[in-house]
């Protein structure tokens, strides 16, 4: 296929590409292939970020919504969408706090998110009351200790619209917070 021929392909297939090679491609796997049994094509993303994730859920056709504190990313990742030629939902909300209908997401994706939030039981908490009896989320968060988080914490303190509490959620902590919360794992 030629780039020049079919761009909104091109681009599409390169998002898809990125996400996939490049940033977690173990979890984009995971991702791709446990939504691929979903119920439903509605999915929910506490903490659209960069939009990575969600540009490749809403190019692999499923119907996003994105859900995130900062202004500045829900906006970087709508004019994304619409240059080429998706949409989504974007809804600015802090993640212990997302103002939607409960129950309402069959699928609800989290990536790296738990670093930024306030409380991470609260968090997992809102994911909980989002999901539909039944609804699957995935959530995962960085290794504190790998160059990414390094990354992406200094991406976050130079972008964010607002000083956020970052820390590196180590293994036990997630399972703490997991284990206080409403969520059963698998």
């Amino acid at each position: 296929m030629s780039f020049l021929s079919n761009p909104k392909q091109a681009t599409s297939e390169m998002v898809r590409g990125v996400v996939r090679e490049r940033y977690f491609p173990e979890l984009w796997y995971v991702v791709e292939n446990w939504l691929a049994l979903a119920k439903s094509k509605k999915v929910l993303e506490v903490g659209c970020g960069l939009g990575y994730f969600s540009s490749a859920l809403v190019k692999s056709g499923y119907n996003v919504t994105c859900v995130d504190p900062s202004l500045k990313a829900l906006i970087r990742v709508q004019k994304h969408l619409a240059e080429t030629g998706h949409q989504g939902r974007f809804e600015q909300f802090e993640p212990e706090n997302v103002n939607l209908e409960s129950e309402s997401f069959d699928s609800i994706v989290s990536i790296n998110m738990l670093e930024f939030s306030e409380s991470g039981p609260r968090m997992l908490d809102e994911i909980h009351r989002l999901l539909r009896p039944g609804g699957k989320a995935i959530i995962a968060t960085v290794n504190g200790r790998s160059m990414w988080s390094l990354a992406m914490f200094a991406y976050a303190l130079r972008d964010d619209d607002k000083p956020r509490p970052i820390h590196s959620v180590s293994k036990g902590e997630f399972l703490h917070a997991l284990a206080r919360s409403r969520l059963k794992t698998e």
